[in-house]
């Protein structure tokens, strides 16, 4: 070999040890991607896990007051059935329980957490009803503002069987039956005038409101006993 080519022959040397290193550099790059990879991947299904954990502990925690709001519903009815209607605007006293200040917590908590659109929106309405009814109720109670003749009980048990029809659907979602909740249909309300134990003239009436809204009219739209 000349004198000369020892710098060429030197730089293909150096050229390879560079190589070398660049190769080494990449899979120890290589090597560090994918344990940040594995390391994300864990993270995040570790972090699905405890969403699954809350959300069913959240629902099993709801179970109760699901079945406590289907029973106040059927209270309300109840009570309505065993108050005598009038058209004079007397003052009545309709003995009804009062939704229950920590059932409206635990709704406001759930709809909060905000794990199912779905579910928050169908505990909002239900809220929202509830609030109404109880209004109206105590309206009738207190002062001549609201009276309690016969189309206006059919209101109220109308939304009475609006609430059951709710409760019952949040109750499916809550023990695990259904992984959320669909559209309330007129059907499922008629269901639940028949479990409230609604007959004779006052169920009538209320079949024969609900036809007037159905089928265009969305039962959770306009709850707390708006006029047909």
């Amino acid at each position: 070999m000349d004198a000369g080519d020892w710098p060429t022959a030197t730089g293909v040397a150096v050229a390879i040890v560079a190589l070398g290193v660049s190769w080494l550099s990449l899979r120890a790059a290589e090597k560090q991607a994918k344990v940040a990879v594995r390391a994300f991947d864990e993270a995040n299904e570790k972090e699905q896990q405890r969403l699954e954990r809350r959300q069913k502990a959240l629902r099993a925690a709801f179970i109760p007051v699901a079945d406590e709001t289907a029973e106040w519903a059927r209270d309300i009815a109840a009570a309505l059935l065993n108050t005598p209607t009038s058209d004079a605007g007397d003052i009545l006293n309709i003995t009804a329980p009062s939704f229950a200040a920590e059932y409206t917590q635990a709704f406001i908590s759930v709809i909060e957490a905000g794990e199912n659109q779905a579910v928050s929106m169908r505990l909002a309405k239900i809220l929202s009803t509830t609030q109404t009814l109880s209004a109206r109720i105590k309206g009738v109670n207190q002062r001549r503002l609201h009276s309690l003749n016969a189309s206006e009980r059919a209101l109220y048990l109308k939304d009475a069987a609006v609430v059951h029809a709710q409760a019952l659907s949040v109750l499916l979602w809550a023990d695990g039956r259904e992984q959320t909740v669909s559209a309330l249909t007129w059907d499922e309300v008629r269901q639940s005038v028949r479990s409230l134990d609604i007959r004779g003239g006052a169920q009538t009436a209320v079949l024969n409101l609900i036809n007037r809204f159905s089928p265009s009219r969305d039962p959770e739209d306009f709850g707390g006993s708006q006029r047909g």
